[in-house]
């Protein structure tokens, strides 16, 4: 059984992470005709979206294989439905900073892979 929070270290940053089951995703274009990805996520009793980036072409595939690829999935459909850890910095609870999967694996940050991108 995995528990709902843990701390780990990225790269010599020590993040929180909480278990969350990504419900559903969107890629689009938002209210103000503005690009975005989210991630919406759900733990117990709880919900939050994460990502929401102001993204141009370079920025959405940053994004999105990003995701794909710290999930070590092949297409983003298959997104939803997966049990990830939301990234936090320590005792925070806003913004969501990156995901990991939920057991093992490799986490993607999100403000590194925008800034790589310069979208951040």
């Amino acid at each position: 059984m995995i528990s709902e929070k843990i701390l780990l270290d990225v790269d010599g940053v020590e993040y929180e992470g909480k278990l969350a089951k990504v419900d559903s995703t969107s890629l689009g274009y938002e209210g103000h005709g503005i690009p975005t990805a989210f991630l919406n996520c759900s733990g117990d009793g709880w919900g939050q979206g994460a990502g929401g980036y102001h993204l141009g072409a370079a920025g959405m595939s940053a994004f999105v294989m990003g995701v794909l690829d710290c999930l070590k999935l092949d297409t983003w459909e298959k997104v939803a439905g997966q049990q990830v850890m939301l990234l936090y910095k320590p005792g925070a609870s806003y913004p969501v900073e990156g995901i990991k999967p939920a057991v093992g694996g490799k986490p993607f940050l999100f403000k590194p892979a925008m800034e790589a991108v310069n979208v951040a």
